[in-house]
């Protein structure tokens, strides 16, 4: 067996896992300063790209657990970044949306991912990016067991991007670079 097959069949799993843990830490020590903790930003991004969501439609965009994204809501309108309609009873479908205040940090917590993103690619051409960004879909398509067919597009409808990037859709990304930054 080649040893760099065994290697990699064993510590990619580990190595892909580092680089999110790196990734998240060089996120949340550049947005210190916006008051924002690394946890919340993906709430803040998500209600940016699309506002007006319930708390249902986030935990289950972001994958996260329902009393989690309560708890983090929460937080946020402490922060006065976010406003709810909180009413009594079951908060599943409660709308979600920022404040203006919430959608100007919204926007430079959204420059500053942008910008961190683009220092990870650094010196890789474009080609690698648009194809390492392909696989990544690929992967994820198989890890949840997606086709490829009409319905496995919500993920990325939800943002209105389209799923596979080409070259040329690498700087459309079908949809406005004030939104996703050409990523």
């Amino acid at each position: 067996m080649d040893s760099e097959e065994v290697y990699w069949n064993n510590f990619m799993v580990l190595f892909i896992d580092r680089m999110v843990r790196s990734m998240r830490k060089d996120i949340s020590d550049k947005i210190a300063d916006l008051e924002i903790s690394g946890p919340q930003a993906p709430y803040v991004l998500s209600l940016y790209i699309k506002d007006y969501q319930s708390m249902a439609s986030l935990s289950n965009f972001l994958e996260m657990d329902r009393a989690n994204t309560s708890r983090v809501i929460r937080s946020l309108e402490l922060k006065g970044l976010v406003v709810s309609e909180r009413r009594t009873g079951s908060s599943r479908n409660v709308p979600v949306m920022l404040t203006s205040y919430g959608r100007k940090v919204a926007e430079k917590l959204f420059e500053r991912v942008v910008d961190i993103n683009k220092s990870f690619f650094e010196g890789i051409p474009e080609m690698d990016v648009v194809r390492f960004k392909n696989t990544v879909i690929r992967v994820f398509r198989n890890i949840y067991g997606i086709d490829g067919g009409a319905d496995s597009e919500s993920f990325y409808k939800e943002l209105g991007v389209e799923s596979v990037l080409s070259p040329r859709s690498l700087t459309t990304c079908g949809t406005s670079s004030r939104k996703l930054g050409n990523l």
